[in-house]
């Protein structure tokens, strides 16, 4: 199966870890370039053990599944719940999270393949809801360019924001669309290879996706509580 914009690197650390047990399931950006779209390129891999509240010993299977494969890994960070990799093959490397998400998804992961190894990967849909969210809480133009090519391949919005809605108790339509007038596109698209015709389509589609927002407020609903 075609691996989207992956690197070669990449596509070799899926199909050496789908041997791990419990399965995990690709989501973020590695599912979206991987496997719905290929608008951009992604510098990380995100792993999530569904229904896991720590991980426990899989980080020693995964270096015990990686190491013996040519792959060298180097800790960036570790806690119970989640473990941040750097994996390095010669000159090449990646970033590898590793994730435990008591969270159940709303849509069913889809089964995908790298030669003979099979493992999990996020559907759109699940990946709309979670950007949705991330949007909210952070201004990365990498989410606003995988929620602009989601929607693009006819995705439902309105069902996207009704799930980030049940996620985050936290997250708002209406506080979505004033982040959104004020995020900084020009001085983010500065930091990554982003050209001028992209950061204009960027910048339309934000105000659009406000404006859509705001269709989706509720009577009595705020921006802000201020104290």
């Amino acid at each position: 199966m075609a691996t989207g914009n992956l690197t070669p690197l990449q596509a070799r650390i899926l199909e050496v870890l789908a041997r791990v047990e419990p399965r995990w399931t690709l989501t973020g950006g590695g599912a979206t370039v991987g496997f719905h779209a290929k608008h951009r390129v992604t510098k990380d891999l995100d792993l999530f053990w569904r229904d896991c509240s720590q991980l426990g010993d899989l980080p020693r299977e995964c270096t015990g599944l990686l190491e013996p494969s040519g792959l060298e890994t180097e800790v960036l960070q570790t806690s119970p719940t989640f473990v941040r990799w750097r994996i390095k093959r010669g000159s090449e490397s990646c970033i590898l999270g590793l994730v435990a998400d008591p969270v159940s998804p709303v849509h069913a992961p889809q089964s995908r393949t790298i030669g003979t190894a099979s493992f999990l990967v996020d559907a759109p849909e699940e990946i709309l809801i979670n950007k949705l969210v991330a949007l909210f809480s952070r201004s990365e133009l990498r989410d606003l360019a995988d929620v602009k090519q989601l929607l693009e391949s006819s995705l439902d919005l309105k069902a996207g924001v009704d799930a980030a809605l049940k996620r985050d108790s936290g997250f708002s339509p209406l506080k979505l669309a004033w982040l959104l007038h004020s995020f900084p596109i020009e001085k983010l698209a500065e930091k990554e290879d982003y050209g001028p015709e992209m950061v204009r389509d960027l910048d339309e589609f934000r105000r659009q996706l406000a404006e859509r927002m705001i269709g989706f407020t509720k009577p009595g609903d705020r921006v802000f509580e201020r104290p």
